[in-house]
């Protein structure tokens, strides 16, 4: 399962989560600035933009990335389930 955090009025993280459903991929949506433990793991991590997209442990970066991983099949391979 994906995850994207997000925020409102981001049209890229829009673009995330249609480019996952077109491909039929689930995910999970977390509101960055509503959720204090994902604000503090942002900190920890050093992100400053929005959306940043997960696969199990796995970061993919953002939309950019994300249509390279699908585009390039990587979305079939397995990874594993946690946090990086």
């Amino acid at each position: 399962m994906y995850t994207i955090y997000t925020k409102d009025t981001c049209g890229y993280c829009e673009k995330a989560e249609k480019l996952l459903q077109e491909n039929y991929l689930e995910y999970e949506l977390i509101d960055v600035p509503s959720d204090p433990q994902t604000l503090e793991m942002f900190k920890r991590r050093k992100w400053s933009t929005v959306p940043q997209i997960m696969k199990g442990g796995l970061h993919i970066g953002g939309f950019d990335q994300l249509k390279l991983h699908i585009t390039n099949g990587y979305y079939k391979s397995k990874f594993p389930e946690g946090d990086v």
